[in-house]
């Protein structure tokens, strides 16, 4: 395992180091990976305690000062060791004494910048590309609130494509593994000569090195990935991207914890470029910034494609309604005909075979617990519902 905690090691001649190096000291009876945080020309421990440097590793950039500042603060705001914050943020071949595959060291293919739009944007959506435009170069927070089809992701796109040009490179997070190869797919129609590192948990260690490689060097023009992308070093930062801000796979719940989208705010800030955070359903937090200023909104009412309308929303109140195995006589008159035309019904139930309250279906009376706020639990199905006496 590499060094997770801070260590005074001795420069030998003939090696210069500088703050980002990844190094091999010496760790009792083993050789461990190391990265230097400080070069300091004096110690607190006597030289003669100090057991000098093995190598300096030269098979990847060095960590640039503005990562290392990150880093800094995810290991100040989330009360982690500064060692372990670097060293768990490292791809695991990264952390390891042993040489990279040659595989991952291989130099990246030129990529150029050429952009094909799948259709003109709608106003909205072009009112939010130049504000965004407008930002770059600069740090600015966007809560891009559109509604599901308002066509997000093209806003994403030509966002991006004005970045490229600028030669910037830019960051893009989604929440789920699951929904990396669609938006992939999108993003190389989009761009189709440009370099694209994907990064993710799920991906083997030499096709997750290359990436992170081709991000640290600056040959990927576009990272793409879920939380853990937003700590790949990138020289030229120009844009990140939160997509479906809202969502809690953003937290990393084990190890190093962190929120995905918090730091990609924070690394914005640090880079000195826009972020958008992109979501049909903003988040508490994100709302709460935009009314307080911190955020700007840009707003997608409508959706994107051509006579698509958004659907139409009843709420049936089952105070007032009766219910047959908790669905109302209008929802399976609704239902019933859908199947008289041949077409299909989708019915959500929030959960099976378990009610979690005594209730009655006549005026909504729900029993509660003497001792807390919490309605109480009783019996399963139509046994907790009842009528009032």
């Amino acid at each position: 395992m590499p060094l997770s905690r801070l260590f005074d090691y001795a420069v030998p001649e003939g090696i210069s180091v500088s703050c980002g190096d990844r190094v091999t000291v010496p760790f009792g009876a083993r050789q461990r990976l190391g990265v230097v945080i400080e070069v300091n020309a004096t110690s607190d421990l006597p030289a003669a305690r100090l057991k000098p440097i093995s190598a300096l590793r030269d098979d990847a950039p060095p960590l640039p000062p503005q990562w290392l500042e990150l880093m800094r603060f995810l290991s100040g705001y989330y009360q982690r060791p500064l060692g372990e914050t670097v060293i768990a943020s490292l791809p695991p071949r990264l952390r390891s004494v042993k040489p990279l595959p040659r595989k991952s060291l291989l130099p990246a293919e030129p990529s150029t910048t050429r952009f094909t739009p799948r259709y003109a944007p709608t106003a909205a959506q072009r009112e939010a590309i130049e504000r965004v435009r407008a930002t770059l170069g600069k740090f600015a927070a966007f809560l891009l609130d559109g509604v599901t089809g308002s066509g997000k992701t093209e806003v994403y796109l030509h966002a991006i494509a004005a970045v490229l040009e600028r030669g910037g490179q830019a960051v893009v997070l989604v929440p789920e593994i699951s929904l990396t190869p669609q938006l992939e797919a999108r993003f190389r129609e989009a761009f189709p000569d440009t370099r694209i590192a994907l990064l993710h948990s799920a991906l083997e260690d030499v096709a997750r090195t290359s990436a992170w490689l081709d991000a640290a060097r600056g040959a990927a023009g576009i990272v793409l990935g879920t939380r853990l992308a937003v700590l790949a070093p990138l020289p030229r930062l120009a844009l990140l991207v939160v997509d479906e801000e809202h969502d809690t796979s953003f937290k990393q719940q084990e190890g190093l914890r962190y929120s995905g989208r918090d730091v990609a705010v924070y690394r914005a800030k640090l880079a000195g470029c826009p972020v958008i955070l992109g979501t049909a359903t903003p988040s508490l937090e994100t709302w709460h910034n935009w009314q307080a200023g911190r955020y700007e909104r840009l707003p997608l009412p409508e959706r994107a494609a051509a006579g698509a309308r958004l659907p139409s929303v009843r709420m049936l109140d089952l105070r007032l309604e009766t219910a047959r195995h908790g669905l109302s006589a209008k929802v399976l008159e609704a239902i019933g005909e859908r199947l008289k035309r041949g077409e299909q019904s989708l019915v959500f139930i929030n959960r099976r075979g378990y009610a979690p309250v005594l209730a009655c279906e006549a005026c909504g009376w729900a029993a509660g617990c003497a001792r807390c706020s919490t309605p109480s639990a009783s019996g399963s199905g139509a046994a907790n519902r009842a009528w009032c006496s």
